[in-house]
């Protein structure tokens, strides 16, 4: 522990080892529920595909995904019939809302820089280097990052921080977007800010997000097994065995794990010293 009760202070290979097996169990379970979602979503593209190109088509999956969507955009049907591809708001929402709420702790356990107080991949890469660099401990040498995992984890870091937050850059498209949206719709808002705030409600969507959201979805899948790979090497060398992860599938899960997160709150409301 460390002076402020919310804080870990690693000093031990032993305690590098608990914060790197956690992330990896919570990264697993999260990407057991994320696959589960990303499942529907590519029923739900695949359903609507079949609808554009008006017949049933091959199984589509992460390898097919990107061309059979630029087939379904070059038909002439596709233009003529826009309007009828659209889909139910609340509908594209839904699965939307599943898989994000996923990703965003996905992002938190892989691209969270966070070096006080936020458990994540990153943090046991930090955290190892001091304890090897600074502190001295005896530890085995892990594999340098390549090129490619370290842009990943950037990636992840980035995506981390927009998802999370209402940011500035967000803040200033918002802004830019509602001030086109005078220019070219003067009727609609005549003055903006006004003392009315419209919040606009809908009842489908275009079909261009559905697109959108399958095809990040399935680099951002890759992604996660590219790291978790990753992670999983770096626990068999501090580990000195060859790791690797049950699946232990339980009837029922009941309530005796509350009592980590009531206590996570009491000591992060600075309760629990």
């Amino acid at each position: 522990m460390s002076k402020d009760p919310k804080k870990f202070d690693f000093q031990t290979k032993e305690q590098l080892i608990e914060l790197l097996n956690l992330t990896i169990e919570l990264v697993d379970k999260h990407f057991y529920r994320y696959c589960a979602y990303y499942d529907e979503l590519i029923d739900m593209t695949q359903a609507k595909l079949c609808d554009i190109q008006g017949s049933e088509i091959s199984k589509i999956d992460d390898s097919n995904m990107r061309n059979e969507i630029m087939n379904a955009i070059k038909m002439d049907n596709y233009k003529l019939k826009h309007s009828s591809y659209r889909i139910d708001y609340l509908e594209y929402k839904s699965i939307e809302d599943k898989i994000s709420n996923v990703q965003s702790q996905l992002l938190n356990l892989l691209g969270d820089r966070t070096k006080k107080g936020g458990v994540s991949y990153w943090r046991f890469r930090y955290e190892y280097k001091k304890l090897k660099d600074e502190k001295k401990v005896e530890l085995p040498e892990l594999d340098v990052l390549s090129q490619d995992m370290n842009e990943l984890l950037n990636e992840m870091n980035s995506a981390r921080n927009y998802m999370h937050h209402m940011t500035d850059a967000k803040f200033i498209e918002w802004i830019n977007y509602r001030k086109k949206q005078m220019l070219e719709h003067p009727g609609v808002f005549q003055k903006w800010p006004d003392s009315v705030i419209t919040s606009d409600r809908y009842e489908n969507v275009d079909v261009e997000w559905l697109w959108q959201l399958v095809l990040s979805q399935i680099d951002f899948k890759k992604s996660v097994r590219e790291i978790l790979q990753q992670m999983k090497k770096d626990y068999s060398c501090i580990y000195g065995e060859s790791m690797r992860i049950q699946k232990k599938w339980i009837d029922e899960l009941d309530a005796t794990a509350f009592m980590v997160s009531i206590n996570g709150i009491k000591r992060h409301n600075g309760d629990l010293k």
